[in-house]
C-alpha cells in the first residue's frame, strides 16, 4: 500500500509574515486570479532597467493577456509566490514575485524568475523569495531550474562555464541574441543544523547572474 503524499506547505492556505533585516514587514502568499492590481502596482515600481532585466527587453506596460497569464497559476505546473508590503494608504502593494513554470517536455525542470521592486532591492527580499521558491518547486516534483539572463558576449558564457564546477550551476544549455540560458540543480535540503546546500547554490546563482549582466552592460 502506497503512503499518502505529505501535505504541501505552498498551497492556497500558505501565508507568511516576514521581517527583513532592515525592519521592513513583508507578507508572502501564492499569487491567484484577482491579483491583477497588485501585479500592476509592483510593475509601476520597477525602473526601465529592472523591467529590461526581468523581461529581457523593453516592456513599457502589461497587457490584459499578460495579467491573465501572470495570475492564472494552477499550483501544479505554474506557481508564483507574491510579496506585499503595506502602502501609504494602509493597503497591500506589490513588492516582489518569485515564479516557476514547469517545462512541458521536462516535468522535473521549470523556468524560474524573481522580481523585486527597486525600492526593496538589496534588502534580502530576493534571497527570501528564492529560498521559498526552491522549497515550493521541490513540493511540485521539480529538481532543476532553467534560468535566462542577459548576455551579450563570450565573456558572459565563459563566466558561467568557469563558475559551474564551483556550485550546482550547469554550463549554458542554449544561447540566443542578448541572452544565455542555463540550469541550476536543486539538491535536497540538508537536515538542521547544517545549512541547506540550496542556499549556497542560490547565492551563487544570483552572483553569476549579476556579474553576467554587468559584463553585458560594459561589453
Amino acid at each position: 500500500m502506497s503512503l499518502p503524499a505529505p501535505p504541501r506547505r505552498y498551497d492556497a492556505r500558505y501565508h507568511e509574515e516576514v521581517v527583513l533585516g532592515d525592519g521592513t514587514r513583508v507578507a508572502l502568499r501564492l499569487v491567484r486570479p484577482g491579483d491583477e492590481q497588485l501585479i500592476l502596482d509592483g510593475f509601476a515600481q520597477l525602473s526601465e532597467e529592472s523591467r529590461y532585466r526581468r523581461f529581457l527587453g523593453i516592456k513599457a506596460s502589461l497587457t490584459a493577456a499578460d495579467l491573465r497569464y501572470l495570475t492564472d497559476c494552477d499550483g501544479v505546473d505554474h506557481l508564483a509566490i507574491g510579496a506585499t508590503t503595506n502602502g501609504h494608504d494602509g493597503h497591500p502593494t506589490g513588492a516582489g514575485i518569485a515564479r516557476v513554470i514547469r517545462l512541458p517536455d521536462r516535468r522535473d525542470t521549470a523556468e524560474a524568475a524573481i522580481t523585486v521592486v527597486d525600492a526593496l532591492q538589496n534588502r534580502g527580499l530576493g534571497k527570501l523569495l528564492g529560498e521559498r521558491l526552491i522549497e515550493a518547486a521541490r513540493e511540485m516534483g521539480i529538481d532543476h531550474f532553467r534560468i535566462m539572463i542577459l548576455a551579450g558576449n563570450e565573456q558572459a558564457r565563459a563566466l558561467i562555464d568557469e563558475a559551474a564546477p564551483l556550485s550546482l550551476l550547469k554550463p549554458a544549455v542554449e544561447a540566443s541574441e542578448g541572452s544565455l540560458t542555463f540550469e541550476i540543480e536543486l539538491p535536497e535540503p540538508a537536515p538542521p543544523p547544517a545549512e541547506p546546500r540550496w542556499r549556497e547554490a542560490w547565492r551563487g546563482l544570483l552572483a553569476i547572474a549579476a556579474k553576467a549582466y554587468d559584463i553585458t552592460r560594459s561589453g
